[in-house]
């Protein structure tokens, strides 16, 4: 495997793989590359994966990155289309529809968080359907810490999103363990009866 010179940090060149199950032999997954910390683009490595549905779609999420991270929510609500659906599986009441109020959102968490940074930590396209993982972080107008991370599976139309489910949660910095979060969630019956 060669040597990437796009990230300058002398970690190997960023892997391709197959995607798991995907009847299309083109789909590819990008994968952040370990003791990379910046943000993961197609466009920052010398040999991205090509001959595929997934080069146009991967452009996509970089710009809604870029546009995060230029804290433009005119060029952000842009890259979807009037028609977009938003739906929060894990949040049914969040669920909108329509650009404008995308551009709405958007402003609000700008204004909210006025060091707002977003990283694409991986993406990856089947035919028109995009994943994404993110993770966004800042601070509030307060200067209390801001942390999301997750992951965003987005439908494509003409080169925007026009609809998206979105499983992005805030990071929890003081959370209980996976043994009380089993119990909490699961509720096993006790080892004592």
């Amino acid at each position: 495997m060669r040597r990437c010179d796009a990230c300058r940090s002398g970690h190997r060149s960023h892997e391709t793989v197959r995607l798991t199950g995907s009847r299309d032999p083109l789909s590819r997954v990008v994968r952040r590359p370990a003791g990379w910390n910046g943000p993961m683009r197609i466009s920052d490595c010398p040999d991205p994966p090509r001959g595929s549905r997934f080069d146009i779609m991967s452009t996509v999420l970089e710009r809604l990155i870029e546009a995060q991270n230029d804290h433009d929510a005119d060029l952000f609500a842009s890259h979807f289309t009037e028609d977009y659906q938003s739906d929060q599986p894990a949040h049914p009441g969040r669920r909108f529809s329509g650009r404008a109020q995308v551009h709405e959102n958007w402003s609000s968490v700008f204004a909210g968080v006025p060091d707002f940074r977003a990283d694409l930590l991986a993406t990856c396209r089947d035919r028109d359907t995009e994943w994404g993982e993110v993770y966004w972080r800042g601070h509030h107008t307060d200067g209390s810490g801001f942390a999301m991370c997750g992951v965003i599976i987005a439908t494509i139309r003409d080169d925007r999103i026009a609809a998206a489910r979105l499983y992005v949660e805030p990071v929890e910095d003081t959370g209980e363990d996976i043994a009380t979060a089993v119990d909490q969630l699961y509720r096993p019956p006790s080892q004592d009866s």
